[in-house]
């Protein structure tokens, strides 16, 4: 382990979060949550902030401040005129743009969001033009997510971005375990899941004292079988993704700036780098 290296102690691969974001409000996502206004206000309104601002603010932030790179654009080109998801792993704040930037970005893209993104009045109006797609509180909340989700991916045919790990975790250059109930959404709407692999590599110049180098790796489409349930469809988007973003980050994903060590008891029993 390097001299003046971060470490982050985690118990719990699944619900340890090292990017919390905390507030004092508290908003319900419930059965009256509206995930796709139809006013035409909110409609232009979320246009002009998604294609005249901040994509192209974010896209020169990411190419030439934060120099994002992405490979593999061409694995995705059948699906120009299809509704599909992407999954990829979570380990920036940044994620929430650089997957709709990197992977799609001239088409509106959904991500599945905390629901503190929403919470603050004004960020929550921004953030929902955006995309976002708060997790529902109640069970009729979560009817409504599916079947915004379906008028997303099956009619409109745009993009819906989830991250299966849920929990940031800065710079991790391997991958948690990914829930099944993740790719349910996938399944039910019998639409292809494109996998993506954020990985991270040392930079020439004072690349141990650097922010590592951020590269987007994305995979082709894995399709669901017409001959399998939509649980079984589940399981099987799950483990195709998880086994591309696994296998990609053990080969790409070269530079630990965080060491992440396991402890069971206060007691140091792993290093995951």
């Amino acid at each position: 382990m390097k001299k003046n290296k971060k470490v982050f102690y985690y118990n719990d691969e699944s619900n340890d979060d090292f990017f919390p974001t905390k507030t004092s409000l508290s908003v319900t996502v419930d059965g009256n949550y509206n995930y796709l206004p139809k006013s035409a206000l909110f409609k232009v309104l979320s246009f002009v902030f998604n294609f005249v601002f901040a994509l192209p603010l974010l896209f020169i932030a990411n190419t030439l401040v934060f120099g994002v790179s992405v490979k593999g654009r061409k694995n995705i080109k059948e699906l120009k005129q299809k509704g599909f998801f992407v999954y990829a792993n979570h380990t920036s704040f940044q994620d929430a743009w650089l997957t709709p930037i990197f992977v799609a970005p001239f088409r509106k893209n959904y991500i599945i969001v905390n629901k503190n993104a929403i919470q603050i009045p004004v960020v929550a109006s921004l953030v929902k033009a955006g995309g976002a797609l708060p997790v529902p509180d109640t069970i009729g909340a979560f009817k409504n997510l599916n079947q915004a989700i379906n008028e997303i991916v099956v009619n409109k045919k745009q993009i819906v971005t989830i991250f299966p790990e849920a929990h940031i975790w800065p710079y991790y250059t391997k991958v948690r375990p990914f829930p099944q109930t993740s790719f349910k959404f996938a399944a039910k709407a019998n639409a292809p899941v494109v996998p993506v692999a954020v990985c991270y590599e040392r930079r020439a110049i004072l690349g141990n004292k650097r922010k590592p180098k951020t590269t987007v790796y994305i995979g082709r489409p894995v399709y669901p079988k017409p001959e399998l349930s939509e649980k079984e469809n589940a399981a099987f988007l799950r483990d195709k993704t998880h086994k591309f973003i696994k296998e990609t980050t053990a080969i790409k994903s070269t530079f630990a700036y965080i060491d992440y060590v396991k402890q069971i008891d206060d007691q140091q029993i792993a290093v995951a780098e």
